[in-house]
């Protein structure tokens, strides 16, 4: 559990209070395959900052396929680069079921892409005569359309590849009729067709559907070989080609195989005849992903890639032991990844996928999603993630309660600071609530109520010497006078070095370090923010907030270095999570910019400020 932890046990929470607190204030080997394939913030920046390169010279169009999946780092990064190129053109290929973006992704459109506003274009069915063409040329020339078939066509294309597995196992299309026959009957067609297939080739197949998705010539080899020893090159070669070309079962494209479409794997998941091999190959499959995940071997692969597989593998098979080893595992990998979301859509789809798994005796596999959900601030999941427990504990309480106030739904995050207390068992667990409670007041605008609250825990004997008063402190810094906040946080700042808590110690000196330059004492304030970035530099968590104390520090002195402030703030702007975040960001760099005179860039920051406070889903917007 290590994602949160600075103390042991459920003390971790220490580190959530300090998270709440820092979003809801705003405060507070490199050769090319390792780092293409690698997710760690260094790699992610070479290889923007390579693209950027070849930006700078060259005219280029890219289309980013299956764009509905795109995690937000990279989609904010896409049209960051978008709007500092003219010679960048994006077109984004977007499936949805309702005709809707995704809302994380609608609203980094909306305040990252420069007006006017990408154009966006539905697709519409193809006209008869189009769809006419398209089956003569694809299934079979003789075929003769009507009317009828065509109204009765929903406009999957989908139904052209089915219509040449057809084909493919020596039945005719010719008559607009029979395209309904050939559709309905077509998963039966292929179960029996399957079961028609030799060993080999059925491992091959089962090898592939295991996978889930597109899987590399050595891999499959190398698994097949390992479940038939017996398997020569020449029979492997044969029995691929053989499902892609003339069974037409696989799909090869750019080194890399799966099965044709979800028509094709639904229907040899239901064959008897591949229950066996299609078992076989999702344990192979798992221990050798466990493997390279173990030992950190992802060349060939890719980290994300061998994750994926680890968590959906194990889910499938019900390996709870696999997923608990792997957690411990990826624990460094997630904390230190540009954008943990990718982690989170892997492992909570295999928890919420299979929820009886995890849930009762393996709880603190729930926890630990939780935990790597909070941590990358998908609020949302933390809260969907905990409500599959039956039995919380005080932490989950803790990790639930902040999730909540996160998104607006304060009421529910009282109620679990309610139970948290009712439940309570020593002061410490006590502390916690009043210290949620007072801050989930703060959030809502009462900071008279707030200040109070802060002041009773401050004063109560019970708390005393609780390195957990160090949050308290903090707290203040929204409720507080422009002196006192500095007194509070260095308040704050001698009871984390008294009891060791290093990465609080840092947040805290993050924050002071702002108003101290704000003070005038930019040396003081540079030597405070030089010690948080000491701890806090090699984290991902919360980048954007070192960037921007940076900047902040450097844009109060007498002569700011504009330009450096200005990358480290552009910099921060990929990493930002809330609105709170790109508003705290966007406002220092549009001062950076006109301290440059670079009106434009300078004005296009503070229109987007606007934006988001006219158009935003952030739940508390006294705060701004």
């Amino acid at each position: 559990m290590s994602l949160l932890s600075e103390a042991p046990g459920w003390r971790a929470a220490y580190k959530i209070l300090l998270d709440v607190a820092s979003r809801a204030f705003g405060i507070g080997d490199f050769s090319p395959s390792a780092l293409l394939s690698s997710d760690a913030p260094g790699a992610v920046k070479i290889c923007r900052e390579y693209i950027e390169h070849i930006l700078s010279n060259h005219s280029v169009v890219l289309i980013v396929r299956d764009a509905h999946h795109i995690d937000s780092f990279s989609l904010r990064s896409l049209l960051i680069l978008k709007n500092a190129s003219s010679y960048l053109d994006l077109i984004f290929e977007y499936t949805s079921e309702h005709r809707k973006f995704d809302p994380v992704h609608q609203k980094i459109f909306l305040q990252n892409a420069k007006k006017p506003n990408p154009r966006i274009i539905s697709l519409d069915r193809l006209s008869f005569d189009h769809f006419d063409y398209l089956v003569k040329r694809s299934v079979n020339s003789d075929f003769c359309l009507t009317d009828g078939v065509y109204g009765l066509w929903d406009g999957n294309l989908r139904s052209v590849q089915e219509l040449q597995f057809r084909i493919a196992v020596t039945q005719q299309v010719v008559i607009g009729e029979e395209i309904s026959s050939t559709i309905e009957n077509l998963p039966k067609m292929i179960r029996s067709h399957a079961e028609s297939l030799d060993r080999i080739q059925k491992v091959v197949l089962a090898v592939c559907l295991a996978h889930v998705e597109s899987i590399s010539l050595p891999i499959l080899n190398h698994m097949v070989t390992s479940i038939i020893p017996s398997t020569s090159p020449a029979a492997f070669k044969e029995a691929l080609g053989s499902l892609v070309t003339h069974h037409k079962f696989l799909s090869h494209s750019d080194g890399a195989y799966r099965v044709e479409n979800e028509t094709v794997a639904e229907a040899i998941r239901n064959s008897v005849s591949m229950n066996i091999p299609i078992a076989i190959a999702e344990k192979a499959l798992r221990d050798f992903y466990r493997r390279l995940v173990a030992n950190s071997q992802y060349s060939g692969t890719g980290m994300a890639a061998a994750v994926r597989q680890v968590f959906r593998l194990c889910a499938r098979t019900k390996d709870v032991a696999g997923l608990l080893q792997a957690t411990e595992i990826l624990s460094s990998e997630a904390k230190n990844a540009h954008d943990q979301s990718i982690f989170i859509d892997i492992v909570a789809g295999a928890i919420e996928a299979t929820p009886s798994l995890f849930v009762n005796d393996h709880m603190p596999l729930v926890i630990w999603a939780a935990e790597l959900a909070y941590s990358a601030g998908d609020w949302d999941c933390v809260a969907r993630l905990i409500s599959l427990i039956e039995t919380t504990d005080s932490y989950a309480l803790v990790m639930k309660a902040c999730s909540l106030q996160e998104i607006g739904r304060h009421d529910e995050a009282l109620q679990a600071i309610a139970d948290l207390r009712k439940r309570a068992t020593d002061n410490e667990e006590r502390l916690y609530a009043d210290l949620l409670e007072a801050l989930i007041v703060g959030c809502r605008g009462n900071h008279a109520e707030a200040r109070r609250a802060l002041d009773g825990v401050i004063s109560n004997v019970e708390f005393a010497g609780s390195p957990l008063l160090g949050y308290a402190h903090r707290f203040f810094e929204v409720v507080d006078g422009f002196e006192s906040r500095i007194a509070h946080l260095l308040e704050s700042i001698a009871i984390f070095t008294s009891a060791g808590l290093e990465k609080s110690k840092a947040y805290s000196q993050a924050a002071t370090s702002v108003l101290v330059a704000r003070s005038g004492d930019i040396e003081t304030a540079r030597m405070l923010i030089a010690d948080a970035v000491d701890v806090l530099g090699a984290d991902v968590q919360d980048r954007h907030l070192v960037l921007n104390n940076m900047a902040a520090v450097e844009l109060l002195a007498d002569a700011p270095d504009f330009p450096s402030c200005r990358d480290l703030l552009i910099e921060a702007l990929h990493y930002v999570k809330d609105d709170f975040s790109e508003i705290t960001v966007l406002s220092n760099l549009s001062l950076a910019c006109w301290g440059m005179n670079d009106f434009e860039l300078a004005t296009d920051c503070v229109e987007k400020t606007l934006q988001i406070l006219n158009d935003h889903d952030f739940a508390d917007k006294e705060i701004y």
